[in-house]
């Protein structure tokens, strides 16, 4: 048994000293971030995907966010709508700074009964203005 442990301390030190000897250099990768837009922040958790507004259509958005404050929805299309529009993810293309789509997407989650995330999604809005003027 003696053998064996003296074995496995060569092993350890060879180790220790295979990894100190090993560059400590950090890579950091630079990337530009997306400027925020409509969808971005979360009305709340939804285990939805962060592409989930992949390749739709700004027109889209525009036309069915205010539909879906002004027509009633089954409770089955209510609860999804409210999970659709709670979820952050990155808008459609055009969607960085349009504020009459955030507000849009803020007044169905209200009328479908979320106030709670329109509250955190407008809350995040006027933050955005008040600090980050540029990133419309």
């Amino acid at each position: 048994m003696g053998k064996l442990a003296a074995m496995s301390r060569i092993a350890l030190i060879a180790s220790l000293l295979i990894l100190a000897a090993a560059p400590a250099h950090a890579q950091v990768e630079v990337v530009q971030l997306a400027a925020p837009d409509a969808f971005s922040t979360p009305g709340r958790d939804t285990g939805l995907p962060a592409d989930l507004w992949s390749g739709t259509p700004i027109e889209t958005a525009r036309t069915v966010l205010p539909m879906l404050a002004s027509k009633p929805l089954s409770p089955a299309a209510a609860s999804l709508a409210r999970r659709v529009l709670a979820t952050g993810a990155r808008g459609p293309d055009g969607s960085a700074g349009d504020e009459a789509l955030t507000g849009a997407r803020a007044g169905a989650l209200i009328a479908l009964g979320d106030g709670a995330a329109a509250s955190r999604i407008l809350d995040w809005a006027a933050a955005c203005e008040r600090n980050w003027p540029r990133a419309r």
